[in-house]
């Protein structure tokens, strides 16, 4: 049962209320009440919000406890599960509020790709995740991923805090096809893992994007996952020819090769979508690639865009790192409408103080240390009469005439970035007062070994011919082991590193260099490598 009052968020005696009665005459019930859930004005999201958390509660609680059961059966007593905004939480989190775990699988990947740009001083990236059947964009600055406080799940709004990621179905198992009107389409379906791409020979018969890379040489013909999976070069030439080719007045090479054009214009867009689109200058930015497909289409990807990749040493378990890097944290939010001005301070800083009040309650729930506490502070902002606002983080823990000025400083700035156009002159408002109140963890440190400038380059085993994007001739390119590429190993494209977890493509007018944390940092050479 799902309880939202219109003003709840303002005064919610009467959702407790309703809540103590739905107790008294249905107690096996599962029971939301928005105000406890997302005290924020908007009933719509807000009502949405509490019906989605309804809706999976009972599922989610009989999945989690399953979990727990097993994860106990194995030693660890306190498992924790990722929630969406990047941070961890308890089981018992997890049941009360599991729409705090919607899309929360990507949002680990990006908090280890935070952690290794701070380590390679980086502070503005665009994550690129690309697995079997979507690929996941997120845009970090300042070594920070963005959180946005309202997102859609599957077409309604969840009124939660949840990192930045657009989602688009392009991955190794999308599907290519024909439409009605002769274009090429690829995705957003997949042939999943059963029965997969036909290269696979588990029954797949429709062409896909592994297909597409299998035939163009991009990906090991034999054998992939480190010699432990066959792969099947003639079923990939099958599917290519009978659903695509046959259909058009396209050869092999540009069937296959539409394929992957088609699959890099979707990904190329959705990284316009959170960043260009966001008024962020894509110049300034590295991509980093990671999933089992990431570094496969990361340079073709960015070529026109970014023009610089990092890839991290374990591309395909990115995100089992983040979890790893995770901190606890929970997200408090109160709404109320005043003048941005001096006169509003005490009461601003009476809200911050009963939050932080409410988030070092929850912090010591969870059993975490006063020496593991952090807060952070935010405020929504709008100008006066807007209907919608921006989040603004506060410089200092404290709302005080020099930070209040920073933090109108910093809106006008955000606000310019967004939407082209500022109004220093213009009245502003206090919408909703945030505090994160975070549960700091000890994480693992990653070793840094002595860069040798001068590293030898590694012999290639074997050769492929491979058509990359832009060229109509195969090109005979190197296939090394990525193993063997020790930090200041440097390398000019085109070539090929292959790793049990994912196939690195370096194409023509790229090259690649090993930093002391075993990333490779590709750049490319508009106008060629010179020798």
């Amino acid at each position: 049962i799902a309880v939202c009052t219109l003003f709840s968020f303002i005064n919610p005696a009467h959702e407790e209320r309703i809540g103590q009665i739905i107790e008294e005459e249905f107690p096996e019930a599962y029971v939301t009440l928005s105000s406890r859930l997302a005290p924020e004005f908007r009933e719509f999201s807000r009502m949405s919000t509490t019906v989605m958390n309804s809706y999976l509660g009972p599922v989610m609680k009989k999945y989690v406890n399953n979990f727990r059961s097993s994860i106990e059966g194995l030693g660890i007593k306190v498992p924790y599960v990722t929630q969406s905004n990047g941070s961890i939480i308890s089981i018992k989190e997890t049941i009360d509020c599991p729409i705090k775990t919607a899309l929360s699988g990507p949002s680990a990947g990006v908090i280890a790709a935070a952690y290794i740009g701070r380590q390679c001083e980086a502070d503005k990236i665009i994550t690129f995740d690309m697995g079997g059947t979507s690929a996941d964009i997120s845009l970090i600055e300042n070594y920070t991923p963005q959180v946005s406080n309202e997102r859609l799940v599957e077409g309604y709004p969840a009124r939660i805090p949840m990192i930045n990621i657009i989602t688009i179905g392009a991955g190794g198992g999308s599907i290519a096809k024909i439409d009605a009107g002769g274009m090429m389409k690829v995705g957003p379906e997949s042939a999943g893992a059963t029965p997969g791409p036909a290269c696979y020979g588990r029954g797949g018969e429709l062409p896909t994007v592994t297909d597409a890379n299998i035939y163009l040489g991009k990906l090991n013909q034999q054998k992939i996952l480190g010699g432990r999976m066959d792969i099947y070069l003639d079923k990939a030439e099958t599917a290519i020819q009978t659903h695509l080719c046959a259909k058009t007045h396209l050869s092999m090479d540009e069937a296959a090769n539409g394929i992957i054009s088609v699959v890099n214009s979707n990904m190329m867009r959705a990284i316009r979508v959170v960043s260009v689109e966001k008024g962020y200058d894509v110049r300034e930015f590295s991509l980093m690639a990671f999933g089992g497909a990431g570094p496969l289409h990361a340079c073709e990807v960015s070529q026109e865009l970014i023009r610089s990749v990092l890839i991290p040493p374990s591309p395909g378990t990115l995100c089992s790192l983040g979890l790893l890097m995770a901190d606890t944290k929970f997200d408090f939010c109160r709404t109320k409408i005043m003048n941005a001005t001096a006169e509003s301070i005490p009461e601003a800083n009476e809200i911050f103080r009963q939050l932080v009040a409410e988030g070092d309650a929850m912090l010591t729930k969870e059993g975490i240390g006063q020496d593991n506490r952090a807060f952070t502070w935010a405020l929504d902002m709008r100008y006066d009469r807007q209907n919608y606002e921006i989040t603004i983080p506060l410089q200092d823990t404290i709302l005080n005439e020099q930070t209040l000025q920073a933090a109108i400083e910093d809106f006008h700035v955000a606000h310019k970035r967004a939407y082209g156009y500022c109004n220093p002159d213009g009245k502003i408002k206090f919408v909703n007062f945030r505090v994160s109140a975070i549960g700091v963890i000890e994480k693992p440190q990653l070793k840094e070994y002595p860069v040798d400038p001068n590293a030898k380059t590694p012999e290639p085993f074997a050769f492929r011919d491979v058509l990359f994007q832009g060229q109509t001739e195969r090109i005979r390119t190197g296939i090394y082991h990525r193993n063997d590429f020790l930090p200041g190993t440097k390398l000019d494209g085109p070539a090929i590193l292959e790793q049990m977890d994912t196939t690195i493509v370096i194409p023509p007018d790229w090259s690649i260099e090993t930093d002391g944390f075993m990333n490779l940092r590709a750049t490319y050479h508009e106008g060629g490598i010179k020798s």
